[in-house]
C-alpha cells in the first residue's frame, strides 16, 4: 500500500513538472554572462559549481576575471570531469 501511494505520488509529480507553464526550459547562460559582465571586477573569480557549464559561460563571457570549477576541472586533460565525492574525501 505504502509503495503504491509513493509510485502515485512520484507519477503525478512528474506529470506536474512536465505539464507545469512554471518549470524552465532551458537554462538562461546569456543572462548569467551579461551580469557577470556588468558586476564582477578583474581580480574576482567566478566558480561554477556545474563543470559542464563553462562553455556557455566562455561562450558568452568577456569580462577578465577568472573562471574556474568546483570541483576543479582540467578540461584539457584526458579523461572525465572529477566527481564531488572523491574531491571532498580528499579534503577531509
Amino acid at each position: 500500500m505504502v509503495i503504491s501511494v509513493f509510485l502515485t505520488v512520484m507519477f503525478l509529480l512528474l506529470l506536474n513538472q512536465n505539464i507545469s507553464a512554471s518549470t524552465p526550459v532551458k537554462e538562461n547562460y546569456k543572462g548569467v554572462a551579461d551580469y557577470l559582465n556588468l558586476h564582477v571586477k578583474p581580480d574576482d573569480i567566478i566558480a561554477l559549481s556545474a563543470p559542464f557549464t563553462i562553455y556557455p559561460i566562455e561562450y558568452y563571457y568577456k569580462g577578465q576575471a577568472g573562471i574556474d570549477t568546483i570541483p576543479k576541472w582540467n578540461r584539457f586533460a584526458h579523461g572525465p570531469i572529477p566527481s564531488f565525492h572523491r574531491i571532498y574525501l580528499k579534503n577531509n
